[in-house]
């Protein structure tokens, strides 16, 4: 019997096929282990595990994270704990976490909100001259600083090769934002989930920044800048 697909399963399953992947299964069984990953993907020669989750349309304003604003980061958070318990027997593997949207609230495509859950709420850090008693001249810049999910010292986090956010681009084109868990234990390889509407953020160097862009959303931007 076919389980019935959620709308992000469903979307999911479109973006896969736009990108010639066609050999995968849905909750495949594995012997001995109770944890079921949504998809089993097989591509050049490697098995992937991807569990897809999306966000409900709410139609209420979320709760505020003291007097000063939204905690924008707590549903996106709370989604990489659930996915860590599902891949918590696969660490030999790439494990990724997909992750859809409905509800306006939550940004799934701003990199400082993605990547402030996966590494820390993000802020400003500034070098102090105790001799001085001041701060040091332009040494003040962003850092992710607390309550992030991939910490170094805890593992159970490194086995979350990738965050991806699905999405849809104009004329109902699919693409995703694959933002890469530096810390994994297993990496998601560069060359996968590369088409001309995917972007993707990584570490380069000691900065954590965009790495790609397809050809695509270039255009897209271009198209935009020269409309203006």
């Amino acid at each position: 019997m076919t389980s019935k697909r959620t709308t992000s399963e469903s979307l999911f399953e479109r973006y896969l096929a736009s990108q010639g992947i066609t050999a995968f299964e849905f909750e495949k069984v594995w012997d001995g282990i109770s944890k079921q990953p949504d998809y089993t993907v097989q591509h050049n020669g490697t098995i992937y595990l991807f569990d897809v989750k999306e966000f409900k349309d709410k139609k209420f304003i979320p709760p505020s994270a003291g007097a000063f604003g939204v905690d924008r980061y707590r549903r996106i958070r709370e989604k990489i704990n659930q996915a860590t318990s599902q891949f918590k027997y696969f660490t030999d593997k790439p494990c990724c976490l997909v992750l859809y949207t409905l509800d306006a609230f939550v940004r799934l495509q701003e990199p400082y909100i993605v990547l402030g859950a996966m590494y820390g709420d993000l802020g400003f850090t500034t070098l102090w001259d105790l001799k001085a008693g001041s701060p040091v001249r332009d040494s003040t810049h962003r850092a992710f600083l607390k309550n992030g999910k991939m910490f170094r010292h805890e593992s159970r986090h490194q086995t979350i090769s990738a965050v991806i956010t699905l999405r849809h681009i104009r004329d109902d084109q699919l693409g995703v934002i694959v933002w890469e868990n530096y810390l994994a234990t297993v990496p998601f390889p560069r060359d996968t989930f590369c088409g001309q509407y995917d972007e993707r953020w990584g570490k380069d160097g000691t900065l954590i920044k965009r790495i790609f862009l397809g050809q695509g959303l270039v255009a897209n931007q271009e198209s935009a800048v020269g409309a203006g």
